[in-house]
């Protein structure tokens, strides 16, 4: 059956069955964090299916990432294939986006000893401005899973190379794929084996060099960051409570070097808490909860700085995001360790860099005068000042300060 008559035939039936047809190709099957089985897991199909990334983005880090993305970029727009029949699906594919509450949720797994993956799990359509978008963050044992040389060996980095995990391997892959690569802002493009680059990456096959792009980039008026409360192992199940996932234990660890991961999932470890905090870190530890306090405080830290941007080593990162996203909600995955910074500008800006200026005071943020004071401070170069007036002016732009903030 051609195309054409499949088209025709749908067209055929009434508005309110063609309606119900289109929604349910819009819509994802599954994208509940808690249904496990229709969520990536770490196999040879799935490991074939992806492709690591060269950094040709950040000159303040290595060029060796430890970001692993599918190789068709894993953006399943239902709505693209339905908008390319006729006219008529089209227009009433774009009414039905209007209408519709579609999910945009990407699945993020860090996998220790390892790297990051991305997936997502629902892309209905190339978005501009979103009113929600979710992300969800699973830690994974990779166990006995075989895991290609060479990116066991990328995994692998030296202890002198890298600060602790506030400018580690392990928070900055993470930054990167929470920002510039689920927010589309990289061009990624496939480099040949015979690649004579001199560096330490040449002559492999599955890596790709990323570098920016702002040409699909959008916004979000909600991020929300769902942090998983246990460890699964490369089939997705749970790791049993009483397993503890130990440095030195790993098949993969090599003395002088730290596998991807371990500087952040540090080995459990009293020495350095205050009193207090013992016992409801030991708590913590005996539910299987303790890996996921470490990757929600610290990545909690490095994201509230998002104000101080400047004064950090992820200011690129922090910067994509006050400019992408209006209220950002991390759900730790137990209590205590939730984070919301909402939309006025004072959360997402260092209002000293922002109002120490006669043209613009505290709670004015109408656009003329943060363009006026704008066009000021390039002019005197205070490009600091003038990069957190252009994040204000950009965020009120996409509706989110208020002309009386």
């Amino acid at each position: 059956m051609s195309q054409s008559t499949k088209s025709n035939g749908l067209l055929d039936l009434p508005w309110e069955i063609r309606r119900d047809i289109l929604t349910r190709a819009l819509r994802p099957i599954n994208t509940k964090n808690n249904n496990t089985s229709s969520l990536p897991s770490l196999s040879k199909e799935s490991f074939q299916r992806r492709v690591r990334l060269r950094n040709c983005f950040d000159t303040d880090f290595p060029e060796e990432t430890n970001l692993y993305v599918p190789r068709n970029n894993n953006r399943y727009a239902q709505a693209t294939g339905l908008r390319a029949v006729n006219r008529q699906l089209r227009e009433e594919t774009d009414l039905l986006i209007n209408k519709l509450d579609l999910p945009f949720v990407m699945d993020i797994m860090v996998v220790k000893d390892v790297g990051i993956f991305p997936t997502w799990l629902s892309y209905p359509y190339p978005p501009r401005h979103l009113k929600k978008l979710t992300i969800n963050l699973r830690t994974i044992q990779p166990g006995k899973c075989a895991i290609p040389t060479d990116w066991v060996e990328a995994g692998r980095h030296k202890q002198a190379k890298w600060e602790f995990w506030r400018k580690g391997p392990t928070i900055w892959n993470i930054m990167a794929a929470i920002t510039l690569y689920t927010f589309n802002c990289l061009s990624i493009k496939s480099t040949a084996s015979e690649s004579t680059r001199p560096n330490a990456l040449s002559g492999l096959t599955n890596v790709a060099d990323a570098h920016l792009s702002s040409s699909r980039a959008f916004v979000t008026d909600k991020l929300c960051i769902h942090i998983a409360p246990l460890e699964y192992d490369a089939k997705n199940a749970p790791i049993p409570i009483e397993t503890q996932d130990l440095c030195k234990e790993s098949r993969l660890y090599r003395e002088g070097y730290f596998q991807f991961g371990r500087e952040l999932f540090e080995d459990f470890s009293t020495e350095t808490m205050w009193p207090d905090e013992i016992d409801y870190m030991r708590r913590l530890l005996a539910r299987g909860e303790y890996p996921c306090y470490q990757l929600s405080d610290r990545l909690g830290n490095i994201i509230y700085e998002v104000d101080r941007n400047t004064d950090s080593a992820y200011y690129f990162y922090l910067r994509l995001l006050a400019r992408s996203v209006g209220e950002l909600i991390i759900d730790g995955g137990i209590p205590g360790q939730d984070l919301t910074i909402y939309r006025h500008p004072a959360f997402w800006v260092h209002l000293r860099y922002a109002i120490d200026c006669e043209l613009l005071v505290e709670g004015n943020f109408n656009k003329k005068q943060v363009l006026r004071s704008l066009k000021k401070e390039m002019k005197d170069g205070w490009s600091e000042m003038a990069a957190n007036l252009r994040t204000i002016e950009i965020r009120r732009s996409h509706g989110w300060v208020q002309e009386d903030d």
